[in-house]
């Protein structure tokens, strides 16, 4: 047939496809073999015992002292219960124990860290955060941040720091045009803008 010029696919391709068809039925009685058998998995069935039926009312006879003697029965035959007076609370704490000025009196003491960081912008357009904190203890130090992180909630100064670790500066939110907050008036009027 390569001598006339033709090719024949077809012959070719059905021996080709006979053989692998073989092989693969060959592989597949090879790999069969190999399966571990089949467990036999051994079910334990428990067989619960037989339920009595229950009589139908029509057909028993039960009198009252027949009733009475069945709870005495089992009035005696339960354990006693610990009474509630034996069953200890444990001590609760105070829910408020001392109360701190400082928490009592936080918008005062907002008032008066926002008058103290205006007078030492007159100066500068920020105030770093050692400045405000230099000279105090550790106490006063935290309730320091904790007010300028309250009156920054309030958006009354920013807080910014450039470095990770840098210094901390603190400005008012509208810097130049601030004055100083008098008297307990309410937070929208505490902070005045000249104009």
């Amino acid at each position: 047939m390569q001598k006339a010029g033709f090719v024949d696919f077809t012959a070719s391709g059905v021996a080709l496809l006979s053989s692998s068809t073989i092989f693969r039925m060959k592989t597949e009685m090879i790999l069969e073999l190999e399966k571990p058998p089949p467990q036999q998995t051994v079910r334990l069935e428990q067989v619960p015992p037989p339920i009595q039926m229950p009589y139908r009312f029509e057909y028993t006879f039960t009198t009252l002292d027949d009733l009475l003697d069945a709870l005495e029965e089992a009035i005696r035959s339960e354990e006693p219960v610990e009474t509630l007076n034996k069953i200890q609370t444990p001590n609760v704490p105070p829910v408020i124990e001392d109360v701190d000025d400082f928490m009592l009196n936080i918008n005062e003491h907002m008032d008066n860290m926002f008058n103290r960081i205006v007078i030492l912008l007159k100066d500068n357009t920020h105030v770093p955060f050692f400045k405000l904190i230099s000279g105090l203890n550790r106490l006063e130090t935290v309730r320091t941040l904790i007010l300028i992180l309250f009156l920054a909630c309030r958006n009354k100064i920013l807080i910014r720091q450039e470095e990770e670790f840098g210094e901390i500066l603190v400005t008012t939110t509208n810097y130049g045009g601030t004055q100083l907050v008098e008297g307990e008036e309410g937070d929208n009027s505490r902070k005045r803008e000249h104009e």
